[in-house]
């Protein structure tokens, strides 16, 4: 019921902007969000990149639209850019982040050579790790 309406749309941007105070060591930094785009240094968010997916009612074939590609460094990942297997971040589902900010994003580090392996799309999708077929 709450899937696409109060889940990401901005009720953490404080709680993201508290955790990014506390932690101005962490990085590059990149955030990847869904929802309306957001001018988030108004809220004293600072990223090296960032990433606004409007929820696109398409098949789970299409990818997300193209944003920053992901890269070594640290990353605030939204639960709908983990929970869709159209998004780049879907790979870092069943990971263990290395944070959490409220209720709505997971934090997780990678390397610079796991990051190129998603760059090259090389970690598997879930529903192809699981064999589960989508029907159109």
């Amino acid at each position: 019921m709450l899937h696409g309406n109060a889940t990401d749309w901005g009720q953490d941007l404080f709680r993201l902007a508290r955790w990014c105070k506390q932690h101005p060591e962490r990085r590059p930094l990149s955030i990847a969000t869904v929802g309306y785009p957001t001018i988030l240094e108004t809220y004293g968010i600072e990223a090296d990149s960032v990433r606004f997916d409007m929820h696109v009612h398409a098949s789970l074939d299409e990818s997300f639209q193209k944003g920053p590609v992901v890269a070594n460094g640290w990353h605030v990942v939204s639960f709908e850019h983990l929970l869709d297997p159209r998004s780049p971040y879907h790979r870092l589902l069943y990971r263990t982040p290395q944070d959490y900010i409220g209720n709505t994003h997971d934090v997780h580090y990678l390397e610079a050579e796991e990051a190129k392996r998603f760059e090259q799309n090389a970690l598997p999708k879930l529903w192809h790790h699981l064999e589960l077929k989508h029907v159109h």
